[in-house]
């Protein structure tokens, strides 16, 4: 009898444990489930038609109910990742996403933010206790690229007795399959630059051989502005797959090249002009007019402050802007003239690098990003001021640095060690400022003739104080290029190395005609900011 109250006395006494583990087991399911881990997509280019995938690891199972999402920054936008609709009751989801055409993210891919759960959307352990959404991760291999090929340059037509040729610089290194060419007329005939060379880099070579009897020339010989180049069965496609999506040459913005040769040549005794390698400068710096192209084209909301509303200031005007964020339009201003071939103004070092950018990926029009703006020749990702990024490898056009700004205005040219001129105008002497054919003239201030504009020296309110570009026509450099001495100081990348501070040359309208500014002498470094009287022009390697 003793034995049997024992026994249901301990009966009673493990039934009651087990309320008390059930009670206890209760108060740790009163913890909500957290993400624990994610795992991104594969290291690998990723193209159109391809599916990023995300496994997202919870601290314990989970129940899913409606369809949860998972935000994915790829490139500039943000797209929903959607739960595949498996894994509920265990603890991992998938969350997929296809790569469109136009998506492009050349540093990678991430999780923009918490896991979605709108529209009925719901994850709770099996204690009904409702998830933690926050999420993370970064996955800078797994690169996207929808983003095809474009033009970014026809360059100028070649004529020989022997053929025409003519190079197409792309905005990155091309395939080419079959035969394509491009449309020209030879003494009002038609004919066809068929292409030669180039598959696998940046720059395809045309070429045209005469048949017997027609003698090209310069002037018999025409590429028109419209012409493209034509497929036929061919293929041009970037190292992804992307065909080609412009083939056609870019009609906004033509920059006139001086070509810098003398590779090798030895540094001035200030220490620069030395460059290993012959290039392209620009023969003029970049307009008004181009730059208002420019912000037609990317700048309709204008993320980025490429417009500065200095840029309508009347001594430097200019651009003028109209409308409202999302639907602004640029008009060129007159100020006592066409403003349209006065150099640019108030834009900064990192204006200058997206509109290399713009120019590298073929002049397109849309918002800015990395497709337009952001990558290129620099990778800029938003970046407005502070430290400025390096040249990427296969830039085709960008800010020259120093050296080569430096040897472009001095350098006298004709062998390694021919020497250097003081001034930018062929000349050890300080420079006059009359404008027209005489030489070693520049826009400058002169203490007797005043300002290059006006013949005053007294500053007038509202007065425009820019010449056009190239307007001393007889005052060029060795290399042919103009107003690398007055006019407006213009922006470098001295060694090319990352800094806060970038170079600038070349001195301005305001400055001295006796101003060390306008010399081989004058430098100076500052932040990237635009100021006035300050603009660029672009270089680009052969």
């Amino acid at each position: 009898m003793h034995d049997d109250r024992t026994r249901v006395s301990r009966a009673g006494h493990l039934h009651l444990e087990s309320l008390e583990s059930r009670r206890a087991l209760a108060v740790v399911d009163a913890i909500a489930p957290e993400v624990k881990s994610v795992a991104g997509p594969r290291p690998q280019t990723y193209v159109p038609g391809d599916v990023l995938s995300f496994k997202v690891t919870f601290t314990e199972k989970i129940v899913v109910t409606g369809v949860p999402t998972l935000p994915i920054q790829i490139g500039d936008g943000v797209r929903q990742a959607a739960w595949t609709g498996r894994g509920s009751g265990g603890t991992s989801l998938v969350f997929t996403v296809a790569v469109q055409s136009g998506d492009l993210a050349t540093t990678g891919v991430r999780i923009a933010g918490s896991i979605g759960l709108s529209a009925g959307a719901a994850i709770r352990d099996r204690a009904g206790n409702v998830l933690i959404p926050a999420a993370s991760g970064s996955f800078p291999r797994a690169v996207v690229d929808g983003v095809g090929p474009r033009v970014a340059e026809f360059g100028d037509v070649k004529v020989a007795a022997k053929g025409v040729s003519l190079q197409v610089r792309f905005s990155e290194p091309v395939t080419v399959s079959r035969k394509p060419s491009i449309p020209f007329t030879l003494a009002g005939a038609d004919r066809r630059l068929g292409y030669v060379s180039g598959s696998g880099g940046n720059v395809l070579t045309f070429r045209y051989q005469p048949a017997r009897g027609e003698m090209p020339t310069g002037e018999n010989v025409v590429v028109t502005k419209a012409a493209g180049i034509t497929l036929g069965r061919g293929r041009i496609v970037d190292k992804a797959g992307n065909a080609a999506t412009s083939l056609s040459q870019p009609n906004f913005v033509a920059i006139h090249w001086a070509t810098v040769g003398d590779k090798g040549n030895a540094a001035d005794d200030t220490g620069y002009g030395a460059v290993g390698y012959d290039y392209r400068i620009g023969t003029y710096e970049i307009t008004i007019g181009q730059y208002a192209t420019f912000l037609n084209a990317v700048a309709r909301t204008d993320t980025d402050g490429l417009y500065s509303e200095n840029m309508a200031f009347s001594t430097f005007a200019g651009i003028a802007r109209l409308g409202s964020p999302g639907a602004y339009s640029y008009a060129v201003m007159d100020n006592h003239g066409d403003d349209s071939n006065r150099p640019i103004t108030f834009a900064s070092w990192f204006d200058a690098a997206r509109f290399a950018n713009w120019m590298h990926n073929g002049q397109p029009t849309g918002a800015q990003g990395a497709a337009t703006t952001e990558d290129g020749a620099y990778t800029l990702d938003g970046a407005t001021w502070g430290l400025t990024p390096t040249r990427n490898p296969g830039a085709l056009f960008h800010i020259p640095t120093e050296n080569e700004w430096y040897k472009a205005a001095f350098y006298k040219g004709g062998g390694a060690s021919a020497g250097y001129w003081n001034y930018a105008t062929q000349s050890d002497s300080a420079p006059g400022n009359a404008i027209g054919n005489a030489a070693n003239q520049a826009n400058c201030f002169d203490v007797f003739t005043g300002y290059a504009v006006t013949r005053s020296t007294t500053q007038s309110p509202g007065q425009n104080y820019l010449t056009d570009v190239g307007a001393f026509v007889g005052s060029a450099s060795a290399y042919g290029t103009f107003d690398q001495c007055g006019n407006v100081a213009e922006w470098n990348d001295l060694a090319g190395a990352p800094g806060y501070e970038r170079g600038i040359r070349g001195g301005s309208y305001v400055s001295s005609s006796s101003s060390p500014s306008l010399s081989a002498s004058g430098r100076l470094e500052d932040t990237a900011w635009g100021e006035a009287a300050r603009g660029f022009r672009l270089a680009s390697r052969i």
